[in-house]
């Protein structure tokens, strides 16, 4: 019977095999690495922080215009997760 090379040579099965699951541990890495873990966003989350001074002569309605249109700033911008506002009188 005429062995072929799978037969007689174990090391190169060896080989091959090895070759093989590096490649797909190799994939597996690879793929698990492209998507961003919710860590990961939550690590990159940047605060911003914007202070105003409005001055004397504007009115209560006024003011309040200003904070109602920055309070629709994250339903026009999908990169605002927060948004958070007070006064100091």
């Amino acid at each position: 019977m005429k062995a072929n090379h799978m037969t007689c040579c174990p090391r190169f099965t060896k080989f091959i095999v090895f070759i093989i699951a590096f490649a797909v541990a190799g994939a597996v890495y690879l793929n698990m690495s492209d998507h961003p873990t919710a860590a990961d966003k939550q690590a990159k989350l940047l605060r911003h922080v914007v202070m105003f001074q409005f001055k004397d002569s504007a009115s209560t309605e006024d003011v309040q215009h200003i904070i109602a249109e920055f309070r629709a700033l994250p339903s026009k911008i999908p990169a605002i997760a927060a948004f958070e506002y007070g006064t100091d009188n």
